[in-house]
């Protein structure tokens, strides 16, 4: 059956959340590094995604140019934002030891979607808003930000999320979430609302060249302020 056919009958759908993990700054390693370099650095990146995905319930749908698509169930979009914090603090600290220098950004969003078989490949696709969300808070996150649509926050069993930092510090629930925010897309027929998940002393938000909106409320009580790792307030080097 073509894709036409799929697509033209009734496509199953699908409860679940979908995480995109994007490098960032890809092509400008590319041209920085020798090919030997920027390849190994991919390969490690790839492998960090794999072993956090496989070991919180999630399937990686495929790999794309500078990073991956994720599938979850429902039921595990809490263990998606753990792994999305545990990604980002196993290549901080990389960083820190000279391992690579690269950052990564993440987005995750949740809802219904259709499914497709791939059948050139014998796997399953996902199509529709919720991809369509997860891609675009994923392209406006700065480096090391997790970014999550409101429906995430809702259905995550919020007690079960947790990062080395707020272990640390005794973090409560809301502690990991930034107070929400609107923003625009110009493909997107209205705003999205977006929450990011702090994993960190550091708060990374959209890159600055997109506009926010009003803030949805405030759920955060614990937002310290603080400059990027290789600042005043960090005893770590920046690397991006």
């Amino acid at each position: 059956m073509s894709h036409y056919d799929i697509f033209r009958n009734q496509m199953p759908t699908v409860d679940g959340a979908i995480m995109f993990i994007e490098m960032s700054e890809s092509t400008s390693i590319k041209e920085k590094e020798t090919e030997i370099n920027w390849t190994s650095t991919f390969g490690w990146f790839f492998t960090t995604i794999r072993n956090h995905i496989h070991d919180s319930h999630g399937t990686i749908v495929k790999y794309l140019g500078d990073g991956a698509m994720v599938f979850y169930d429902t039921e595990y979009v809490a263990q998606a934002i753990n792994a999305a914090i545990k990604i980002q603090e196993y290549i901080y600290q990389a960083n820190c030891d000279n391992i690579v220098s690269i950052s990564c950004a993440i987005g995750i969003s949740q809802g219904r979607m259709h499914m497709f078989e791939v059948q050139e490949k014998g796997c399953v696709d996902y199509i529709g808003n919720v991809v369509d969300r997860s891609a675009f808070l994923t392209s406006v996150a700065s480096p090391r930000a997790i970014l999550v649509d409101e429906n995430v926050i809702n259905a995550a069993i919020l007690p079960q999320v947790s990062s080395q930092r707020g272990r640390l510090s005794l973090w409560g629930v809301h502690d990991y979430i930034v107070a929400g925010q609107w923003i625009r897309p110009k493909s997107f027929s209205r705003s999205i609302a977006y929450y990011e998940i702090k994993w960190g002393d550091q708060i990374y938000d959209v890159k600055r060249q997109y506009d926010i909106e009003k803030p949805i409320r405030a759920m955060s009580t614990h937002l310290v302020q603080c400059g990027p790792p290789g600042s005043s307030n960090s005893n770590s080097k920046t690397k991006k």
